[in-house]
């Protein structure tokens, strides 16, 4: 085979070679604007009736609606973000990884409820309504499924999101120890405490940061 010819055949060969579809930033921002957002949300103090929380609600309006806004944003970015995952998926880890997409698009829309449903009573409870609607909005359906929606969606979708990238090898060698910081989010996430959601999206934060990664096989044949 001439040099010229060679080189041709190994043109074609790249050319059969396509770029696959890689998870981006967007991956990366969900979690940092749930972060961002529960920073900015004031804490409840303890022992506080509808009345109690209407009130302190009311006083903090502005910042309710910020971080209402914030997280509702930060929602819609997980849902692109783990689709992201999932249609780049591709090789080892892959059903492991498509999955964790499903119920992270899940626990994402389940968050955009959770805050449309808080910007929805700081307008009613601003519009003089009583403070006894603030109770049953709370436990409402709504709010009961935007809740069970969040915290199975995305509990669940961290632990399998953990598994699939060290499985596909974009954590290293020794990537099985993002299981670590995935048991520790989702354990942070069902705690009592009042900065739970704060624990989960710092503990979640290096999955996701290995989920923005690359695959270490970046090109696949066409």
């Amino acid at each position: 085979m001439t040099l010229s010819a060679l080189t041709r055949h190994r043109g074609e060969r790249t050319d059969d070679r396509v770029p696959r579809r890689r998870p981006s930033a967007t991956v990366l921002a969900g979690p940092v604007l749930v972060l961002v957002s529960e920073l900015v949300a004031p804490r409840f103090p303890d022992g506080l009736d509808a009345t109690g929380e209407a009130a302190f609600l009311l006083a903090h309006t502005g910042r309710f609606t910020a971080s209402g806004l914030l997280g509702a944003l930060a929602g819609m970015l997980l849902v692109a973000g783990f689709t992201l995952v999932g249609a780049g998926a591709h090789g080892r880890g892959r059903r492991t990884l498509r999955t964790a997409s499903v119920l992270g698009a899940l626990g994402g829309l389940g968050l955009v409820m959770h805050h449309t449903l808080t910007l929805t009573l700081t307008e009613v409870l601003s519009g003089g309504v009583p403070a006894t609607a603030l109770e049953r909005l709370e436990e409402g359906p709504t709010a009961a499924v935007s809740i069970l929606a969040l915290l199975l969606g995305v509990s669940l979708a961290v632990l399998l999101l953990a598994a699939g990238v060290a499985r596909a090898g974009r954590a290293g060698r020794a990537g099985w120890w993002l299981v670590a910081p995935a048991v520790l989010a989702v354990a942070a996430d069902f705690s009592p405490s009042a900065w739970n959601t704060v624990g989960w999206a710092v503990l979640a934060m290096p999955v996701f940061a290995a989920a923005a990664r690359p695959a270490p096989d970046t090109l696949i044949r066409g």
